[in-house]
């Protein structure tokens, strides 16, 4: 059984609708003439690792690897942060053969 449609048909293309596409694009158009003002180049944020330590790693009572933990401190124009990572490397024998596996978390929040 077919759909019916109620109501007028969808019309895209309406007076209103032009007229307000084009009071848009002369507003853009003005707008990209206007000269750009000046600005400071970005600093490049400052970077200082606070804490940091290695802990070994072990798969089935063997040493498989290593975990690292980094605790950055992070000053961008004034606003402080903290950048915690965690690495961990394993390798591991499967079926014979060395497989190296790495996972890597992060955690960023402000001061």
């Amino acid at each position: 059984m077919p759909t019916e449609i109620v109501g007028p048909p969808f019309t895209p293309t309406c007076g209103r609708a032009i007229a307000v596409g084009r009071c848009l694009a002369s507003v853009a158009l003005c707008v990209g003439w206007l000269p750009a003002p000046a600005c400071a180049p970005a600093q490049q944020p400052k970077e200082k690792t606070i804490a940091q330590w290695y802990e070994a790693a072990y798969v089935a009572g063997s040493r498989a690897g290593y975990v690292h933990t980094r605790v950055d401190e992070i000053d961008s124009d004034g606003f402080l942060s903290l950048r915690a990572t965690v690495e961990l490397r394993l390798t591991i024998r499967r079926n014979g053969q060395a497989v190296s596996l790495t996972m890597e978390t992060g955690n960023h929040e402000l001061a």
